[in-house]
Formats: structure tokens, sequence, C-alpha cells
């Protein structure tokens, strides 16, 4: 069974159906926006009064934060090792990793501070952890200090394996006869100058009855850093004609040069053949 929410949903699924190919899929007239955020109700603009969109949905897909929470752990010095693990009194989570490991609470530490907040004095239960023991645990969950440091993902209080990645969601749109105007020039991005901030010439597409605008502009790859791509604005008289339906999806990531010729999703791609064998929608 397929189901979604959305503004005549039914036909989104029908163009999707009818495609034949993944290359008439990825070319077709769909657009498509990635987020954490709940989808319920109309879909409306951002705080520019655009909403964006890419014509791919690798590119909207990593768009999607990994997770919604996230904590920078440094790595220890390689010193500091063999030490005790020195708690915290706020909310820390190397704290967390380390009351998780001895199977206590931070109430059971009976954490002293001095008038900044620095832990002066705590009780030693047994199984207190080393620093070895609180990087390698986060290691055995998948986190790498290549870098020197982790991003950590949390999931409410829960500390998540590096490899997990909360649920958002992908919204596949299609608007017809958009009128897009391309504002980018004909030239690529620059992170100096980021396109995305050029709101006067956003204004000016509004004034002329624009549809829609079209921009260079950059996502973010862990792997790859800054990468270059087509993004595609929706001004408020597009959104209110677009034809919409939203799918769960997850963040996707270019890990590799290889990847960035990828424009189909695991989750597009599941859609494409659930349709094929259910072509209706259920709500």
């Amino acid at each position: 069974m397929v189901t979604s929410i959305g503004r005549n949903a039914d036909r989104i699924a029908d163009i999707i159906r009818k495609t034949t190919t993944a290359a008439e899929l990825a070319s077709g007239p769909l657009l498509f926006h990635g987020t954490l955020a709940k989808v319920d109700g109309a879909l409306r603009p951002g705080g520019d009064g655009v909403f964006w969109t890419a014509d791919s949905s690798t590119v909207a897909q990593s768009y999607i934060p990994a997770a919604g929470v996230s904590a920078i752990v440094p790595q220890c010095l390689d010193w500091e090792l063999g030490s005790r693990f020195p708690p915290s009194a706020g909310d820390d989570l190397l704290t967390r990793v380390a009351c998780q490991l001895a199977g206590c609470t931070i109430e059971d530490l009976r954490i002293e501070t001095d008038s900044v907040g620095r832990t002066t004095s705590y009780r030693i239960v047994d199984g207190w952890p080393c620093y070895r023991d609180v990087m390698e645990h986060l290691a055995s969950l998948g986190y790498s200090f290549e870098r020197g440091w982790a991003e950590v993902k949390l999931r409410r209080e829960e500390i998540m394996p590096a490899s997990w990645s909360e649920l958002g969601s992908l919204v596949i749109l299609h608007i017809p006869e958009i009128d897009v105007v391309d504002i980018s020039g004909g030239r690529e991005g620059d992170l100096l100058e980021p396109q995305h901030l050029a709101l006067s010439r956003f204004d000016e597409a509004r004034a002329c009855d624009a549809d829609a605008i079209a921009i260079s502009d950059f996502l973010q790859s862990k792997t790859l850093g800054n990468v270059g791509h087509r993004a595609i604005g929706l001004l408020p008289r597009a959104l209110e004609r677009a034809e919409w339906l939203v799918i769960p999806a997850r963040r996707f990531e270019f890990d590799g040069v290889d990847e960035l010729s990828e424009t189909i999703t695991s989750e597009l791609a599941q859609l494409w053949e659930d349709l094929r064998v259910e072509p209706a929608l259920r709500p």
C-alpha cells in the first residue's frame, strides 16, 4: 500500500507511474524538497518568502539533517586516556556516556561545583570509567575522531550510532506551466556572495509575477564539502497551485565523486516501484 499526504497527490503519482526509465524520472517535471520538519497542511515559504526545491531527490534529501540534535565531542589527548573521567554537573554528553558505562545516574555522583560550574569533587562509584573507556564506547558506535572531533547524534537524550539517521520527509512537487526566472546569470555559485541571499532579485521576480527563481547554490557533504547544484525557489504564486505529495525519507549523503551523478534516492525508486504494483494512493 502506497500512503501519502498532499494536494492532488494522485496526479504526482500518475506522473511517476507513467515514467518508464530512471533517466526519464530524473529529467521529468518534478521538483523535490527534503526536510525533518513535519509536513502537515499547506506548504509555506521560509522567511525569505521562498520555498526552496531541487530538481533531483538526491540533492533535496541531502538537506535533511541526519539528526535533529547532535553534539561535538573533541578527541581526548593521549596523556588523558588512562585518567579517570571527571564528570560534569551540566548536560554533558561524555558524562552521560560515563554514567551509562558505570550503571549509575548523575545524581549518584553527588557532584559539587565552584562558582563557575566547574567540578570540584564527586563520589567515585564502582566501575567509573577512564577517558579511554568513554572514547572506546563512542568508537564502538561507529564514531571516528580522525578530524580531532566527532559529531555525535542524539535522539532526545539517547546517544545513537553513527550510522543512524532520523526519519524526515521528501516533498515531491509539480507546478503546471511553471515560469522560472534564472537570476544566476549563468554564473556558478560563489561562497563569498551566495545567490540565496540576493533578496532584492527575489522581489524583482515576484513583482514581475514569476512563479519561481533559479539560482546556483551549494549543499554540504561531509565527504566532499561544498557541492554546487541548481536550486529552484518557489514563490507564493507557484505554491498556491502546486500539486504535491510527501513520503518518508532520510538524509542522502554524497560519499564520493561517483555519487554526484546519482539523481534518484532509494525512497523515490521504491515509490516508483510501488506505484507500478498498486497505482492508487492511500491517505
